[in-house]
């Protein structure tokens, strides 16, 4: 039940925020993304099943946090599956995102 009354906070915070995207290469404030597998939802070529992040409408590959953090990826509502709302901190740098935080919402 706890989950469930935190699960529909983060939901609300995110669906009432907009997208912020700073410079490239430098260190940002909290951004809002998209976070989901690379692979299966935001095309990119890979290999395997790795966490991504899409910023307007850009992927990037995240360096610092796994997919299966957060769950099973390959599960019905997991990154493989289902795209997630992110709170993301950290900078871009060589076409990747090195996250210092990230917070994931459904």
């Amino acid at each position: 039940m706890k989950m469930y009354f935190l699960s529909i906070i983060c939901c609300l915070f995110f669906s009432h925020s907009k997208a912020q995207v700073g410079p490239q290469d430098s260190t940002q404030a909290v951004q809002h993304a998209e976070a989901a597998c690379g692979k299966c939802l935001f095309g990119m070529k890979d290999n395997d099943c790795m966490l991504a992040v899409r910023i307007n409408g850009k992927a990037y590959h995240v360096e610092g946090a796994d997919s299966n953090g957060f769950g099973d990826a390959h599960k019905n509502d997991g990154f493989c599956n289902a795209t997630w709302k992110a709170a993301i901190n950290g900078r871009l740098e060589q076409n990747r995102f090195k996250v210092s935080s990230l917070k994931c919402c459904r």
